[in-house]
This record gives structure tokens, C-alpha cells and sequence, in this order.
């Protein structure tokens, strides 16, 4: 566990438990690891880059008020809730966390769809808003280059 290296968390660091001499606290460790070695290589992050204040409330075409980000957080496919998280990070970005089952779902619904989706949503006012920025791209591979995103803000 000392020498593990997994590319996404690099800053993972292995902090051993004390009172190892208990065999069943021994199988409870290696039944926890190996659950947690499981979710980190089926777990994706996505990231969309660009979108303008996600955070702020803006009206829905439904009435209510709703952040951008919690808008993303509760879009739904087959009536279920695939996202695990969904969190702004330091710079502004929108990250994504999901089971891989659902990968083509987030690019399907997330990635080239997704102001078309935020339309059925939100008034035009509020998408200039939102995708003010030219170069809304979401991030389809684990490394972030031209070949790897999309480009949400032009249609």
C-alpha cells in the first residue's frame, strides 16, 4: 500500500492503522482496500472549463431558482442520478466525478449537448450568462488537449 501509485491521485498518501495483531481488524483493512482500489479505477472525473458564474441562482423555466452547478448535479438519465459529485474548483471549473459505466452518457448529455440541454432549462438571458465565454470546452479524456475536448460554447 506504501508504493501504490494511481495516476488521478498522486497526492494520496497511505497513513497504515494501528493494531494490526487483531485478525479480524486485519480482514476488515483488506476488504476496505480492496472496495477502495476498486471505486478509484472505475471512478472518472470530467471537467468543463469555461462556464461563467456557476454557482450564482438564476431562474428556471420551471420557477425556481437554481444554481447552474446544482442544475448539473441533478440532470438525470433514465431516472436516475449518475453524477456521484459535482464541485467547482479553485479556478471557476465545474468537475465531475462518476462511475465509468457512465461515460457516454456524460459526453452524450454533458459534453456536445450540453447549452442545448441548458436551454430546456434556462431563458436564453440567463445561457448568455452562463456560456459567456467563447471557449466552453468539457474535458472527454483524462489529459486536457484540443483532441480531448469538446467545444460547448459554439454551435
Amino acid at each position: 500500500m506504501m508504493k501504490y501509485n494511481y495516476h488521478a491521485c498522486r497526492d494520496m498518501v497511505y497513513v497504515p492503522f494501528s493494531n494490526m495483531y487483531d485478525e479480524v481488524y486485519k480482514q476488515t483493512l483488506k476488504e476496505i482496500f480492496y472496495g477502495q482500489n476498486i471505486y478509484l479505477h472505475t471512478t472518472r472525473r470530467r471537467t468543463i472549463y469555461g462556464i461563467k458564474n456557476s454557482n450564482a441562482e438564476y431562474p428556471t423555466k420551471g420557477g425556481e431558482a437554481m444554481s447552474f452547478l446544482n442544475w448539473i448535479q441533478n440532470i438525470t438519465f433514465e431516472d436516475s442520478a449518475f453524477l456521484e459529485a459535482c464541485e467547482i474548483g479553485p479556478t471557476g471549473n465545474i468537475h465531475m466525478i462518476f462511475n465509468q459505466k457512465y461515460e457516454q452518457t456524460v459526453q452524450k448529455l454533458l459534453g456536445q449537448d450540453l447549452k442545448k440541454l441548458a436551454r430546456e432549462n434556462f431563458d436564453e438571458n440567463i445561457i448568455v450568462k452562463i456560456f459567456s465565454d467563447e471557449r466552453v470546452q468539457m474535458e472527454t479524456g483524462t489529459v486536457r488537449s484540443e483532441e480531448h475536448v469538446y467545444d460547448l460554447g459554439n454551435e
